[in-house]
Protein backbone atom coordinates (compact mmCIF):
# COMPACT_ATOMS: atom_id res chain seq x y z
CA UNK A 1 0.00 0.00 0.00
CA UNK A 2 1.59 3.34 -0.56
CA UNK A 3 1.91 5.98 1.67
CA UNK A 4 0.30 9.44 1.66
CA UNK A 5 3.69 10.82 1.71
CA UNK A 6 5.03 9.38 -1.50
CA UNK A 7 1.92 10.40 -3.54
CA UNK A 8 2.93 13.93 -2.32
CA UNK A 9 6.18 13.43 -3.58
CA UNK A 10 5.25 11.71 -6.96
CA UNK A 11 3.14 12.55 -9.80
CA UNK A 12 2.11 9.78 -11.76
CA UNK A 13 4.62 7.27 -10.59
CA UNK A 14 7.27 9.82 -11.12
CA UNK A 15 9.10 11.45 -8.40
CA UNK A 16 8.35 15.66 -8.53
CA UNK A 17 11.97 16.88 -7.56
CA UNK A 18 15.56 16.19 -6.69
CA UNK A 19 14.42 15.67 -3.07
CA UNK A 20 11.39 13.19 -3.71
CA UNK A 21 14.27 11.45 -6.11
CA UNK A 22 16.84 10.91 -2.86
CA UNK A 23 13.94 9.91 -0.55
CA UNK A 24 12.34 7.17 -2.48
CA UNK A 25 15.84 5.59 -3.12
CA UNK A 26 16.85 5.84 0.05
CA UNK A 27 13.53 3.94 1.46
CA UNK A 28 14.05 1.39 -1.03
CA UNK A 29 17.27 0.55 -0.06
CA UNK A 30 16.10 0.54 3.05
CA UNK A 31 13.68 -1.70 2.76
CA UNK A 32 16.26 -4.39 0.58
CA UNK A 33 18.19 -4.39 3.85
CA UNK A 34 15.19 -5.51 6.08
CA UNK A 35 14.63 -7.83 3.19
CA UNK A 36 18.59 -9.19 3.54
CA UNK A 37 18.45 -9.71 7.33
CA UNK A 38 14.75 -11.46 7.39
CA UNK A 39 16.52 -13.88 4.72
CA UNK A 40 19.39 -14.02 6.85
CA UNK A 41 17.32 -15.34 9.90
CA UNK A 42 15.40 -17.52 7.96
CA UNK A 43 18.57 -19.43 6.87
CA UNK A 44 19.89 -20.30 10.47
CA UNK A 45 16.86 -21.50 11.61
CA UNK A 46 16.86 -23.69 9.10
CA UNK A 47 20.29 -25.04 10.03
CA UNK A 48 19.53 -25.21 13.75
CA UNK A 49 18.92 -28.89 14.83
CA UNK A 50 16.94 -30.65 17.72
CA UNK A 51 18.96 -32.17 20.67
CA UNK A 52 18.34 -35.48 21.53
CA UNK A 53 18.10 -34.70 25.10
CA UNK A 54 16.69 -31.64 25.79
CA UNK A 55 14.63 -30.87 22.80
CA UNK A 56 15.98 -27.65 22.39
CA UNK A 57 17.08 -26.21 18.78
CA UNK A 58 20.94 -25.62 18.06
CA UNK A 59 22.80 -24.43 15.01
CA UNK A 60 26.05 -25.70 17.19
CA UNK A 61 24.19 -29.01 18.30
CA UNK A 62 28.02 -30.86 18.91
CA UNK A 63 29.47 -27.93 21.17
CA UNK A 64 25.83 -27.73 22.94
CA UNK A 65 26.28 -31.00 23.75
CA UNK A 66 29.78 -31.27 24.70
CA UNK A 67 29.16 -28.29 27.16
CA UNK A 68 25.78 -29.47 28.81
CA UNK A 69 25.57 -33.30 28.55
CA UNK A 70 29.15 -34.76 28.94
CA UNK A 71 28.51 -38.48 29.29
CA UNK A 72 26.19 -38.87 25.89
CA UNK A 73 28.06 -39.15 22.96
CA UNK A 74 27.61 -36.63 20.37
CA UNK A 75 25.76 -37.75 17.37
CA UNK A 76 27.97 -36.97 14.23
CA UNK A 77 26.60 -34.58 11.61
CA UNK A 78 25.53 -35.22 7.90
CA UNK A 79 29.04 -34.10 5.76
CA UNK A 80 26.74 -32.08 3.66
CA UNK A 81 25.11 -30.40 6.38
CA UNK A 82 28.71 -29.69 7.88
CA UNK A 83 29.76 -28.12 4.80
CA UNK A 84 26.84 -25.92 4.57
CA UNK A 85 27.12 -24.83 8.50
CA UNK A 86 31.33 -24.02 8.20
CA UNK A 87 30.90 -22.59 3.98
CA UNK A 88 32.38 -25.41 2.58
CA UNK A 89 29.94 -25.89 0.00
CA UNK A 90 31.39 -24.00 -2.17
CA UNK A 91 34.23 -26.17 -4.34
CA UNK A 92 37.51 -25.27 -3.94
CA UNK A 93 39.22 -22.98 -6.05
CA UNK A 94 41.89 -24.00 -8.27
CA UNK A 95 45.36 -23.61 -7.67
CA UNK A 96 47.02 -20.97 -10.03
CA UNK A 97 49.18 -22.31 -12.92
CA UNK A 98 53.07 -22.06 -12.83
CA UNK A 99 53.99 -20.93 -15.71
CA UNK A 100 57.64 -22.06 -16.67
CA UNK A 101 60.08 -20.12 -16.11
CA UNK A 102 61.84 -18.32 -18.87
CA UNK A 103 65.47 -17.22 -18.80
CA UNK A 104 66.33 -13.88 -19.11
CA UNK A 105 68.46 -12.33 -21.43
CA UNK A 106 71.85 -11.84 -20.00
CA UNK A 107 72.90 -7.93 -20.35
CA UNK A 108 75.97 -7.12 -22.69
CA UNK A 109 79.06 -6.71 -20.72
CA UNK A 110 79.76 -2.80 -20.68
CA UNK A 111 82.27 -1.78 -22.67
CA UNK A 112 84.45 0.75 -20.46
CA UNK A 113 86.10 3.00 -22.21
CA UNK A 114 89.31 4.50 -20.17
CA UNK A 115 88.99 8.06 -19.08
CA UNK A 116 91.30 10.48 -20.55
CA UNK A 117 94.10 11.91 -18.38
CA UNK A 118 93.72 15.60 -17.29
CA UNK A 119 95.19 18.24 -19.10
CA UNK A 120 98.29 18.49 -16.79
CA UNK A 121 99.23 14.93 -17.60
CA UNK A 122 98.71 14.95 -21.35
CA UNK A 123 101.50 15.01 -24.12
CA UNK A 124 101.66 17.72 -26.03
CA UNK A 125 100.06 17.99 -29.50
CA UNK A 126 102.50 17.64 -32.48
CA UNK A 127 102.16 20.50 -35.16
CA UNK A 128 101.60 19.41 -38.33
CA UNK A 129 102.44 21.41 -41.21
CA UNK A 130 105.54 22.64 -43.83
CA UNK A 131 107.99 24.86 -41.64
CA UNK A 132 108.60 28.48 -43.16
CA UNK A 133 111.59 30.15 -42.85
CA UNK A 134 111.60 33.77 -39.81
CA UNK A 135 113.01 36.38 -42.32
CA UNK A 136 115.12 38.07 -39.20
CA UNK A 137 116.50 34.91 -37.44
CA UNK A 138 116.22 32.08 -40.51
CA UNK A 139 115.17 29.35 -37.98
CA UNK A 140 112.31 27.14 -38.98
CA UNK A 141 108.94 27.34 -37.27
CA UNK A 142 105.59 26.34 -38.34
CA UNK A 143 103.98 29.04 -36.68
CA UNK A 144 105.68 31.63 -38.04
CA UNK A 145 103.18 34.47 -37.08
CA UNK A 146 103.38 33.49 -33.62
CA UNK A 147 106.87 33.82 -33.56
CA UNK A 148 107.09 36.95 -35.04
CA UNK A 149 104.68 38.33 -32.39
CA UNK A 150 106.53 36.61 -29.58
CA UNK A 151 109.84 37.06 -30.35
CA UNK A 152 110.35 40.36 -32.37
CA UNK A 153 107.52 42.47 -31.71
CA UNK A 154 106.36 42.33 -35.54
CA UNK A 155 103.44 40.78 -37.24
CA UNK A 156 102.91 38.95 -40.79
CA UNK A 157 100.37 41.01 -42.66
CA UNK A 158 99.49 40.83 -46.47
CA UNK A 159 99.61 43.89 -48.66
CA UNK A 160 96.67 44.57 -49.80
CA UNK A 161 97.97 46.20 -53.04
CA UNK A 162 100.22 43.37 -54.42
CA UNK A 163 98.85 40.43 -51.87
CA UNK A 164 102.53 39.59 -50.96
CA UNK A 165 102.92 38.78 -47.41
CA UNK A 166 105.31 41.33 -45.29
CA UNK A 167 106.86 41.44 -41.86
CA UNK A 168 105.67 44.90 -40.27
CA UNK A 169 105.55 46.71 -37.07
CA UNK A 170 101.80 46.79 -35.51
CA UNK A 171 100.47 50.18 -35.81
CA UNK A 172 100.96 53.13 -38.32
CA UNK A 173 101.71 53.43 -41.68
CA UNK A 174 104.08 50.84 -43.25
CA UNK A 175 106.00 50.02 -46.50
CA UNK A 176 105.46 47.41 -48.91
CA UNK A 177 108.91 45.34 -49.61
CA UNK A 178 107.07 44.03 -53.05
CA UNK A 179 105.06 46.80 -54.49
CA UNK A 180 106.77 49.51 -52.42
CA UNK A 181 103.55 51.22 -51.17
CA UNK A 182 101.87 52.51 -48.81
CA UNK A 183 99.30 51.17 -46.30
CA UNK A 184 98.07 51.40 -42.58
CA UNK A 185 98.46 48.47 -40.46
CA UNK A 186 95.87 48.38 -37.46
CA UNK A 187 96.62 47.27 -34.03
CA UNK A 188 95.24 43.14 -35.25
CA UNK A 189 98.33 42.97 -37.58
CA UNK A 190 95.61 44.19 -40.71
CA UNK A 191 95.13 46.95 -43.39
CA UNK A 192 92.44 49.18 -42.28
CA UNK A 193 91.16 50.59 -45.16
CA UNK A 194 88.91 48.61 -47.75
CA UNK A 195 88.11 47.19 -51.37
CA UNK A 196 85.77 49.02 -53.29
CA UNK A 197 84.52 48.22 -56.38
CA UNK A 198 83.84 50.27 -59.37
CA UNK A 199 80.54 50.17 -60.93
CA UNK A 200 81.90 51.59 -64.77
CA UNK A 201 84.38 48.91 -65.23
CA UNK A 202 83.62 46.00 -62.48
CA UNK A 203 87.25 46.23 -61.21
CA UNK A 204 88.49 46.49 -57.65
CA UNK A 205 91.00 48.63 -55.70
CA UNK A 206 92.28 49.29 -52.38
CA UNK A 207 91.48 52.76 -50.42
CA UNK A 208 91.75 54.17 -47.26
CA UNK A 209 89.65 56.64 -47.87
CA UNK A 210 85.47 57.07 -47.86
CA UNK A 211 83.47 58.93 -49.98
CA UNK A 212 83.70 60.53 -53.81
CA UNK A 213 86.44 58.47 -55.33
CA UNK A 214 88.27 58.08 -58.47
CA UNK A 215 88.72 54.79 -60.04
CA UNK A 216 92.51 54.54 -60.73
CA UNK A 217 92.05 51.90 -63.47
CA UNK A 218 89.23 53.91 -66.13
CA UNK A 219 88.84 56.92 -64.16
CA UNK A 220 85.32 57.16 -63.30
CA UNK A 221 84.45 59.10 -59.76
CA UNK A 222 81.66 57.88 -57.57
CA UNK A 223 80.52 57.73 -53.89
CA UNK A 224 81.47 55.07 -51.59
CA UNK A 225 80.52 53.85 -48.27
CA UNK A 226 82.89 51.93 -45.68
CA UNK A 227 81.92 48.62 -47.01
CA UNK A 228 83.38 49.77 -50.58
CA UNK A 229 80.01 50.14 -51.88
CA UNK A 230 78.45 52.79 -54.23
CA UNK A 231 75.57 54.46 -52.66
Amino acid sequence: MTSPLVKLMTYGGTPINRQAVRFLSHKSRKRKGQNKQVRTVKDRESLKRVCPICGKRKLGLEAHMAAKHLKVAVPQAPAQFMNLVLGKDKPAPNPPTELPKQDAPKPAPEIRKPAAPPASKRPPAKLTGKKRRCPICSALFIRLPQHLTQAHGKVLAECPWCYAEVVVEVGGRRKCGECRKLFTVGAKGKAVGIRAECPDCCDDFYTEKLGYLKCPRCGGQNFFNGKGETC
